[in-house]
């Protein structure tokens, strides 16, 4: 099945049109026409199907509800400390398809880069859950200091933080959270460098397990991913 992306807001009760750049994705990149079948989702758990009955200015369909899901009830979060744009777009792509719901991204005290473009990791967002045939889009909140991550990272039942000398390895993390499916879990990782030590004791004096994500030092997105298979192995 393939599965595209319509806005909440311009879904109507029997009609739905579709933004412009979705638009130019199913006509030019998959070459529908009108009166084609096609499934679409919303973002927040819905299945539709629809026929195309126009294509200018905009893609248009005739729809109906196939199937509506629940948001399932756990976060599954991944913080992250700010990394090069081309790498962090990477990143959360390939964790938007392991099943990540929520990203926090940190202009932590290492970080090289930052940027407010929530817009940007949106889309590709939108792209992900559309080839990994998910039905809910991931939350994304920038936070411009490591102390208002702290502040706001909300209620979460596992938290766990990147340290590479950390005595407890995804082994140790794995058995820990054997069968809490229901359980709320928030892994972060550094940028380049880490987190510095003081972020480190922060977090820890504020309920995070400092963990290693493997023998080796891994860079930022390679360390993000083992944690967002875990989530994945978890859930």
């Amino acid at each position: 099945m393939e599965l595209y992306y319509a806005e909440p807001g311009n879904i109507a009760s029997e009609e739905t049109e579709f933004d412009a750049f979705e638009s130019q994705h199913i006509l030019r990149a998959r070459r529908k026409h009108r009166g084609d079948l096609i499934h679409f989702t919303d973002g927040i758990g819905r299945l539709y199907s629809g026929t195309i009955i126009r294509e200018k200015p905009v893609v248009a369909v005739k729809h109906k509800l196939v199937r509506s899901s629940e948001r399932h009830p756990a976060i599954a979060a991944l913080a992250i400390g700010f990394i090069k744009p081309q790498r962090l777009d990477f990143l959360i792509e390939k964790a938007t398809e392991l099943g990540v719901n929520r990203f926090m991204l940190i202009n932590s005290r290492f970080a090289n880069y930052s940027s407010t473009n929530t817009d940007r990791w949106i889309k590709i967002c939108r792209q992900a859950i559309k080839q990994s045939l998910r039905l809910f889009l991931p939350e994304i909140k920038v936070f411009d200091h490591f102390e208002n991550f702290l502040l706001e990272h909300g209620t979460v039942d596992e938290k766990y933080i990147a340290e590479q000398s950390a005595p407890a390895g995804p082994a140790e993390v794995m058995a820990g959270i054997s069968g809490m499916r229901n359980h709320s879990l928030l892994f972060a990782v550094g940028p380049e460098g880490g987190f510095a030590s003081e972020e480190i004791d922060q977090a820890r004096d504020n309920g995070f397990t400092p963990v290693n994500l493997g023998d080796f030092r891994l860079r930022t997105e390679t360390a993000a991913l083992v944690a967002a298979m875990i989530i994945n192995l978890r859930s």
